[in-house]
């Protein structure tokens, strides 16, 4: 059946089978290390993909949120120019009635002492 083995052969075979089992040991972890750090990258590329889609929904939200606000100001802005210029022309019709129930020449006033007792007269421009 099985013959006789010498303890220095039985030692030799084992420190054979033990160097070959701590080599398959270290391929395995060496192996195991590399799929770890594989899986990490690739998580970590996975996350950055994941955090710039976070960032460019927000910022194409964003973007057109501003867009709406630009669009709205835009139209209150006409319509407080549109208004402005409506009261004014409504004040200047009404300035010019006023001045011909008073019966202020048309045009500027040149002198207004007689009722401004501090007037001061405008300094003539050199223009």
């Amino acid at each position: 059946m099985f013959g006789f083995i010498s303890l220095r052969r039985h030692r030799a075979e084992l420190a054979v089978i033990q160097a070959e089992t701590d080599r398959l040991r270290e391929e395995r972890d060496s192996a195991r290390a590399e799929r770890q750090a594989f899986r990490a990258a690739a998580s970590t590329g996975a996350e950055q993909v994941v955090d710039v889609s976070i960032v460019n929904d927000c910022l194409t939200r964003d973007l057109l949120l501003s867009r709406r606000q630009r669009v709205i100001a835009r139209k209150a802005g006409s319509r407080i120019l549109a208004a402005w210029s409506a009261e004014k022309r409504r004040a200047d019709h009404l300035q010019q009635r006023l001045d011909d129930a008073v019966g202020l020449p048309a045009g500027r006033i040149t002198d207004s002492r007689s009722w401004q007792p501090g007037y001061v007269a405008p300094k003539e421009s050199a223009s």
